[in-house]
């Protein structure tokens, strides 16, 4: 038995089958509540940069449930890798390549705003399912840090990687740009964009992304997103957007101007937000709740089930949470609870809810 064999068995995960070939990743069920999970063995640089993604649910992303030192349990996507599915079917179309794109390019923004690229975004690495696309492993994803030179480590998948990956400059969000240009290419020619260049108008977006010189590619995700759903990159519509942003400020300046005129004659009531209040890509607000009961308990934890209403989980628990955390991303958000348990210091559960349902569940300590 290997060494990581050893440290699967060991923990409280029963394997059901490895899914690659050094099994350092493996499909297992949880031993206390029966739920399938992927189990992947990691270091402790891959560790730290899933650590900033527990708990989030983010599209195009498995979400990251826990993680120790030596391995992480992630959300279990059964699907097909986007190689094997080209291989098996052949080339997308156009309409169903971009909608995949789109997806990735919403999970590869998240990471972006972390700090976190990637670094080996390939065919392999994206899963196909039922309900969309995936980018898993993060295995040589690395945080990026300002005013550094080249990468001390060359690491990166050839085809995909981008040139800077082989140590020429220091790897950042338009390395990445660089292999989605890529696997776009791949999913509508089922080869590099060396061997095979798409021949369709949106050829131009493939080639802005697999620039050799980094600042000619798109400087963002979230532009190279715009030019697929857009199907063009043009001065005309920067223009429209400045003009509808010039046109947001007048008339956010002009409200700003009228209603103090208002409501000078009400009892000198402070506004209720700021004018030009723009949400951010990503907003997390927490609130700190009493808990004085604390009732939660493992028997009642076990029975909260996935889907369960979240007034249905208050009532099942008997008390409210310890604390409350709302994070909004892209426009979706998560209400993440924290409970303590009964009769053990430290023992907590924290559920998570999606529009007023439960999505996962995760405790220790509870009795």
């Amino acid at each position: 038995m290997n060494e990581y064999t050893k440290k699967f068995i060991e923990q409280e995960y029963e394997i059901i089958e490895f899914l690659s070939a050094d099994e350092k990743t493996a499909l297992v069920r949880e031993s206390s509540t029966g739920g399938i999970y992927v189990k992947k063995i990691v270091g402790k640089g891959a560790a730290h940069i899933y650590k900033r993604l527990v708990g989030l649910q983010i599209s195009g992303l498995p979400t990251v449930y826990k993680v120790k030192n030596d391995y992480v349990i992630m959300e279990y996507v059964n699907g097909i890798s986007l190689n094997n599915k080209l291989s098996r079917d052949g080339v997308m179309s156009i309409q169903e390549a971009k909608s995949h794109m789109i997806t990735l390019c919403n999970g590869v923004k998240a990471l972006h705003a972390f700090g976190i690229i990637h670094r080996d975004i390939t065919a392999s690495n994206i899963i196909i399912g039922h309900h969309g696309c995936y980018l898993i492993d993060l295995g040589i994803a690395r945080e990026k840090k300002v005013n550094k030179g080249a990468d001390t480590h060359i690491l990166g998948t050839v085809g995909y990687a981008a040139p800077e990956q082989f140590g020429f400059t220091q790897t950042d969000e338009r390395t990445d740009i660089y292999a989605l240009g890529v696997v776009f290419n791949y999913m509508l020619t089922n080869a590099f964009p060396s061997e095979k260049l798409y021949s369709g108008k949106e050829r131009s977006i493939i080639q802005k992304c697999i620039e050799i010189d980094g600042n000619k590619r798109y400087k963002s995700v979230k532009r190279l997103k715009n030019a697929l759903m857009n199907g063009q990159n043009t001065r005309r519509d920067v223009f429209v957007a400045l003009s509808g942003a010039l046109f947001t400020c007048i008339v956010i300046a002009t409200l700003s101007y009228l209603i103090p005129l208002q409501n000078n004659s009400a009892n000198n009531a402070a506004p209720a937000g700021a004018a030009g209040n723009t949400p951010a890509a990503a907003t997390v607000s927490t609130t700190p709740l009493p808990s004085s009961g604390r009732k939660l308990t493992l028997e009642k934890f076990n029975s909260i089930t996935l889907g369960m209403r979240y007034e249905d989980v208050l009532n099942l628990i008997g008390d409210k949470p310890a604390s409350e955390s709302t994070m909004e991303l892209f426009g979706t958000k998560t209400l993440t609870c924290s409970w303590w348990g009964q009769g053990s210091i430290g023992a907590n559960a924290i559920i998570q809810f999606r529009d007023g349902a439960v999505t996962s569940k995760s405790q220790s300590g509870l009795k």
